[in-house]
C-alpha cells in the first residue's frame, strides 16, 4: 500500500492551498466577465461614445480586451492547478501527478468532465479576446462592427458564460436533492452578476479613474463622469441579481436562520454577507453622493479612493466564496448524521430478517413431508 504524503487536513477541499486555487480562479473569472460587460454595456452607449473621441474609445476598448485576455489566461491556468490539486487531494501520493492517474481523473469521473468543460470555455474566451485584440490593433473603431469582430465577440460571450456556469456543476447547487437544475442556473447567474459588478468596478478603475489612464489617454472630467454614470445601471442590475440568487442559495443550503452562527457553513456565509453589505454600502455612496457631483464638487481622486475600497471588499467576498463552496452545508451535515445514525438499526433489522428466514427454511426442511 502506498504511503500517503499528505492528509485531508493538509490538502483537502477545505485546505488553504485549495482555497487559494479557487480564489485565483474566481479572480480571473471576474476580470474576464468585467472585461466583457464593460465594453458592451458601458463603452458602447451613445453618451459615452459622444463624450470621447474615436481614438480614445479605441484605446479604451483595447485596454478592456487586454484585461479580458489576462482574465481568461488566469482562469485557464487555475483550471490546471485545480486538476493537480484535486488529484493530489484524492490520492495523496506522488502518483497523483502521473499521466495515467490524471487521464483517468479527467476521463472517468464526473468531476473530470466538468473540468474539461471549464477548460474549453476559458480557451474559447481567450481565443475571442485574442482575435479582438488583433482586429482592434489593425483598424480604428467604427460605428458598425465588421463581421469578423462580431464572431470574436460571440466567442468571448460564449466562453465567459460557459466559464460562469461550469463551477455550479460541481458546487453545492449540483448536490441538492431537489431543484438542482434551477440551483445550478441561478449559481451561474450569480457568478455573472458578480463579474458584472466587481469586474466592472475593476474595469472602471483601470480604464477611467486611475491616474495612469487620465495622463495617458487625456480623458476629460466630463468623459469620466459619463462613464461612471453609464456604469451605475450595470452595477445596480448586477447587485439585484446577486441579491435574488444569493438569497435562494442561502435558503436552500443553510435552511434555518440559526445556522448562520451554529454551523461552519453559516458562519462563513455570514462573513460573506457582511463583506457584501460593505461593498453595497460603498457602492450606494458612490452612486448617490459621489457620481452626481463628479462634474463639480467631487474630484476624480475621491471617487477612485472609494472605488478601490469597493473593489478590495469585493475581492474579499471572492475569498469568502472560495472557502464557502467547499464547506459542508447544514443540510449535508444533517443528511450525513442521519445516515450514520440509521446504519446500526438497519443492520440489526436486516440480520434479524435474515435469521428469521433461515429458521423458517430449516424448519420446513426438517418437517415430515
Amino acid at each position: 500500500m502506498r504511503r500517503r504524503i499528505i492528509d485531508e487536513a493538509m490538502f483537502g477541499a477545505e485546505s488553504p492551498a485549495y482555497v487559494a486555487v479557487r480564489w485565483i480562479q474566481y479572480l480571473g473569472l471576474v476580470l474576464m466577465t468585467g472585461a466583457t460587460a464593460f465594453p458592451k454595456l458601458v463603452l458602447q452607449r451613445r453618451a459615452v461614445r459622444d463624450s470621447v473621441g474615436a481614438i480614445q474609445l479605441r484605446t479604451l476598448m483595447l485596454r478592456c480586451i487586454h484585461v479580458g485576455l489576462i482574465g481568461a489566461a488566469v482562469v485557464f491556468g487555475a483550471a490546471w492547478l485545480r486538476l493537480l490539486a484535486q488529484a493530489y487531494a484524492m490520492d495523496g501520493t506522488a502518483a497523483a501527478f502521473t499521466r495515467p492517474y490524471l487521464t483517468q481523473l479527467v476521463t472517468a469521473s464526473a468531476w473530470g468532465m466538468r473540468w474539461v468543460a471549464q477548460v474549453l470555455a476559458s480557451t474559447i474566451a481567450f481565443a475571442g479576446f485574442a482575435m479582438l485584440r488583433a482586429l482592434r490593433r489593425r483598424a480604428p473603431i467604427d460605428e458598425r462592427e465588421p463581421g469578423t469582430e462580431r464572431w470574436a465577440w460571440s466567442a468571448v460571450i460564449i466562453g465567459v458564460v460557459g466559464s460562469a456556469f461550469t463551477p455550479g456543476l460541481s458546487s453545492h447547487a449540483a448536490a441538492m436533492p431537489s431543484l438542482a437544475t434551477l440551483a445550478m442556473i441561478l449559481d451561474g447567474l450569480h457568478v455573472l452578476a458578480a463579474g458584472g459588478w466587481i469586474g466592472g468596478i475593476a474595469m472602471l478603475l483601470i480604464v477611467t479613474l486611475s491616474g495612469t489612464s487620465q495622463r495617458a489617454w487625456g480623458l476629460s472630467t466630463t468623459a469620466r463622469a459619463t462613464m461612471v454614470r453609464a456604469f451605475s445601471p450595470v452595477a445596480l442590475a448586477s447587485a439585484s441579481i446577486l441579491t435574488v440568487t444569493g438569497s435562494f442559495a442561502a435558503w436552500r443550503h443553510a435552511g434555518q436562520m440559526n445556522a448562520l452562527w451554529l454551523t461552519p457553513y453559516g458562519r462563513t456565509l455570514a462573513v460573506k454577507l457582511g463583506l457584501l453589505a460593505g461593498v453595497a454600502c460603498v457602492g450606494a455612496y458612490n452612486w448617490r453622493r459621489i457620481a452626481p457631483a463628479l462634474d463639480d464638487a467631487v474630484s476624480p481622486r475621491e471617487l477612485e479612493t472609494t472605488a478601490m475600497l469597493e473593489l478590495a471588499l469585493g475581492v474579499l467576498v471572492l475569498l469568502a466564496t472560495a472557502v464557502l463552496v467547499a464547506t459542508p452545508t447544514p443540510r449535508d451535515t444533517t443528511l450525513r448524521t442521519t445516515s450514520q445514525s440509521n446504519v446500526a438499526p438497519l443492520l440489526v433489522s436486516t440480520c434479524a430478517d435474515t435469521a428469521t428466514r433461515m429458521v423458517r427454511a430449516v424448519t420446513f426442511l426438517q418437517s415430515p413431508s
